[in-house]
């Protein structure tokens, strides 16, 4: 089965100090070479310099599977979406919990008794087919979430055996933007809506007790309380649950615990979940007998269709093998260059085209390296010039991904012809990259055409015609 690698932020961040400095080496030619880099648009009537244009290069492209992505402090998800074509995928989403600021702290004798515990999750958006309802169980974390470490898709949360709540989530007014008006007191205000999971009260227990005995700060308590988890129930008898993104960094979700205090007073202890709460998301993706797991396990590498999905799911690897010969055999200035994908006819109906995607260089792997090890993922040239110009955004009137490619395809003929270094490693498509909004953790699936419909088009000038 086809398996890459895939990456952080971090591993960008080496790559522009990289490409700062290469604007010296790499592109020093770029600084002599950015006038002649002058887009189509550049061109005056009439120019004397002719554009020649090229679009007959051989892509192959397939559809491969992925490593790690960074889902702490981003878009925090939670359900299980389905479709015939890229089968199920699962979010649970684990985070922990901060004391109120202000909130009175009872010694360590007081007398109490709970009432009610209840999560509160403020939803925000949606995504998949929803039922009526989704099944959710919550558990308690065992270890705490620590705020300086870095969570992936893949890492592992430990929680108590049995769920603290098991609950169903009525999907019929989910999205609804209006408030409720709660009158406590001289004071009125309106609360946004969310879901109410009623906990048990032992964890109103823990909370309480807690108090004055076992912490007095954030720290102490994230130590005593490591949080929760919530998931889909996983004996759900239905594939498709629809995904559902809470806002957990508001202020507005969190733990309230209603409780008697003494003989007749009535106390509420409210542990939001804040923009210091740590949380992070974990997935699962089964493409068992689905068309996705057909491209995975084709060995020619050369997809008739590809599949690039959120949640740190699929995406594809472009390799364009006949560019080499022409960069060595040829002396020319590009005035534009660009690389489209189209979408498919095999689209998931209840699954709109990503809203964006990424195209990214593919590192050389350097000497020495293990067997099997593959390049690391590299914003292109172009992306780091313009991010405006690179693209990547879905053109619905033409059902299509472009991509400027400019400079990234003029720094690879160089590149072979400067320095005889071969620095076409391909490209990977991808939907998330850590970091950038709206593009941290998406549920996004997208199906494209492969092969003869991936078409790279190089607009230049011939210098040797």
């Amino acid at each position: 089965m086809k398996s890459t690698k895939y990456f952080d932020l971090q591993r960008f961040a080496s790559w522009q100090a990289v490409v700062c400095l290469g604007t010296l080496l790499v592109l020093a030619s770029a600084c002599r070479d950015d006038e002649r880099l002058l887009g189509l648009e550049a061109q005056p009537d009439g120019e004397l310099v002719p554009i020649e244009t090229i679009d007959t290069f051989t892509v192959r492209a397939f559809t491969v599977k992925p490593g790690e992505l960074r889902t702490d402090e981003v878009t925090n998800f939670v359900g299980q979406t389905y479709s015939d074509v890229f089968g199920v995928s699962r979010s649970s989403i684990n985070l922990n919990f901060q004391l109120q600021e202000g909130q009175a702290v009872y010694p360590g004798d007081f007398i109490y008794n709970i009432d009610s515990v209840v999560l509160h999750m403020r939803p925000d958006t949606g995504y998949g087919s929803f039922p009526l309802a989704v099944p959710l169980n919550v558990y308690r974390l065992r270890n705490p979430i620590e705020r300086d470490d870095s969570y992936f898709n893949n890492s592992v949360a430990f929680i108590d055996p049995s769920p603290v709540a098991k609950t169903v989530v009525d999907l019929a007014d989910n999205f609804r933007r209006d408030s409720t008006l709660l009158d406590v007191g001289d004071t009125s205000f309106y609360q946004s809506f969310r879901h109410r999971i009623y906990l048990d009260n032992d964890i109103g227990e823990n909370l309480i007790y807690g108090f004055g005995r076992e912490y007095q700060n954030d720290d102490d308590f994230a130590t005593y309380f490591p949080g929760l988890q919530v998931t889909v129930d996983s004996s759900s008898s239905s594939a498709n649950l629809g995904m559902l993104s809470y806002a957990l960094a508001t202020g507005e979700s969190g733990i309230w615990v209603y409780a008697n205090i003494g003989d007749t007073a009535r106390r509420t202890f409210f542990f939001p979940a804040t923009g210091n709460s740590t949380r992070f998301n974990t997935f699962q993706h089964n493409y068992a007998g689905t068309p996705a797991e057909v491209a995975l396990n084709d060995p020619t590498n050369d997809d008739s269709l590809l599949y690039v999905q959120g949640l740190a799911g699929l995406r594809t690897e472009i390799q364009i093998p006949s560019l080499n010969g022409f960069v060595e055999t040829t002396d020319a200035v590009m005035s534009k260059a660009t690389l489209n994908f189209k979408v498919a006819d095999e689209q998931p109906s209840n699954y709109d085209p990503a809203v964006r995607l990424f195209l990214v260089a593919i590192d050389t792997v350097s000497e020495g390296a293990a067997e099997g090890t593959e390049g690391d993922d590299l914003f292109t040239f172009d992306y780091i010039y313009s991010t405006e110009r690179y693209g990547g955004i879905y053109n619905a009137s033409n059902n299509e991904y472009e991509f400027d490619v400019t400079r990234q395809i003029q720094a690879i003929m160089e590149q072979s012809q400067d320095n005889n270094m071969d620095i076409n490693q391909g490209f990977r498509l991808i939907r998330e990259i850590y970091g950038i909004t709206n593009s941290s953790n998406v549920a996004e699936h997208t199906v494209l055409k492969g092969g003869s419909n991936i078409v790279l088009k190089l607009h230049m000038t011939n210098l040797n015609p």
